[in-house]
C-alpha cells in the first residue's frame, strides 16, 4: 500500500487522431497571419505531434512549421531559426507563439521576396483529438515503476510523460510529480525531470525512462 495514504498512481492510456481545423497558409505571410489567432491546440500539435505519427523518413527539422518552410518555401534560414525552438522552454504556448511571430516577422522584413513566394502544398493547421481511458493498472510505490515501464504502451507514455507537461501546473511529467509525494527520491526525480522528450522518438524515450528506473532500483 502507498505510504502516508498517498493515492495509487493510475496508469492511463490514450488514443489520438489528427483533425483539420479549416485553416491553411500558402506562403510565409499567410502563415504569420494564421498564427496570430490559431488555437493553441494546433500549435501544440505541430510541435509535439511528430511523436505520435508513423513515418518512414526522419524529418530534417524539429517541428512542422520549420519543415514546411524548408520544403515548400525553400527558406533554410527561417526554417533553421524556427527549428531551434523547444516548446518546453516556454511557460505557455502563447509565449511560444509570440516567439514564432517575432522570428517570422523579422524574416519578412529582411526578405520581402517571402511575401510573394507561394508553396506548391499549403500548410494545413491540424490539432489532436485525444481520448483517455483507464488501463486498470496501478502503482503503489515508486519502485514498482521499474517493472511497469517496459510494458507501457506508447499512448500511456505520451499521456503521462509528454502531454502531462501542458496539464500540470509545474509543467512536469506525471511520474515525477507523483513520486515527489514520497520522501527520499530527490535524485530519482531530478533524473526524470532532466529528460528532454522533444528530441526523442517514443521508443527511445521509453528506453531512457526504463533505464533510469532500473538503474535506480537495481
Amino acid at each position: 500500500m502507498p505510504e502516508n495514504n498517498i493515492s495509487a498512481f493510475e496508469i492511463k492510456d490514450c488514443s489520438v487522431v489528427s483533425i483539420a481545423i479549416g485553416k491553411h497558409a500558402l506562403n510565409t505571410k499567410e502563415l504569420f497571419t494564421q498564427l496570430l489567432s490559431v488555437d493553441q491546440d494546433s500549435i501544440y500539435y505541430h510541435f509535439w505531434g511528430k511523436l505520435l505519427r508513423t513515418s518512414f523518413s526522419t524529418p530534417e527539422f524539429n517541428n512542422d512549421f520549420a519543415q514546411w518552410i524548408s520544403e515548400q518555401i525553400h527558406d533554410k534560414s527561417l526554417a533553421e531559426r524556427l527549428s531551434v525552438l523547444e516548446p518546453q522552454d516556454y511557460p505557455s504556448l502563447d509565449e511560444l507563439r509570440q516567439e514564432m511571430l517575432d522570428i517570422i516577422q523579422s524574416s519578412l522584413e529582411q526578405n520581402t521576396v517571402l511575401l510573394y513566394t507561394n508553396a506548391q502544398e499549403p500548410f494545413y493547421f491540424l490539432k489532436l483529438s485525444m481520448v483517455v481511458f483507464d488501463t486498470s493498472k496501478i502503482i503503489n510505490e515508486p519502485k514498482e515503476f521499474a517493472n511497469f515501464i517496459d510494458d507501457l504502451s506508447y499512448g500511456s507514455l505520451y499521456f503521462h510523460f509528454v502531454d502531462a507537461r501542458r496539464r500540470t501546473q509545474n509543467h512536469r511529467d506525471d511520474f515525477s510529480n507523483w513520486i515527489a509525494l514520497f520522501e527520499g527520491y530527490d535524485e530519482l526525480i531530478d533524473m526524470i525531470v532532466n529528460i528532454d522528450p522533444f528530441f526523442l522518438p517514443l521508443s527511445k524515450l521509453k528506453e531512457k525512462v526504463s533505464n533510469i528506473f532500473r538503474t535506480y532500483f537495481k
